[in-house]
């Protein structure tokens, strides 16, 4: 509600989005519903990292933007990075993340998910 007050249009196409009310969504939803997008992707390491003060890691998206960001960032990905980091990452609800609070440093991060032979680049 705060970043729809702030500004109600889309971080990434600034058409305005829309709110909804609705627990119990079926169908496709809303292409301009608001919805909340994190700025660092899931899959970069700095996204583990604790946040500076002022930093802004989170952004009102439309729906759309945000599923295609989210899309176009998995499939830049290859078959075997995505089971790699699935390992590590909150990817894979059955799994035990490594990582579960945010850590001072992409190097921590990186440590952490090597001690488990997750090996990734910053």
């Amino acid at each position: 509600m705060a970043l729809f007050a702030k500004d109600p249009r889309c971080h990434w196409c600034k058409r305005t989005t829309k709110l909804t009310n609705d627990a119990y969504m079926s169908g496709n939803p809303d292409p301009l519903m608001a919805t909340i997008d994190h700025v660092v992707s899931r899959y970069h390491p700095h996204r583990w990292v604790k946040q500076k003060e002022g930093e802004q890691r989170k952004v009102l998206a439309c729906y759309e933007c945000n599923h295609a960001r989210s899309v176009a960032e998995t499939n830049a990905l290859s078959r075997a990075e995505i089971l790699r980091r699935s390992q590590g990452f909150n990817l894979n609800p059955k799994g035990k993340p490594v990582i579960i609070k945010p850590l001072e440093t992409v190097e921590e991060v990186l440590a952490k998910m090597g001690e488990r032979g997750i090996l990734l680049k910053a």
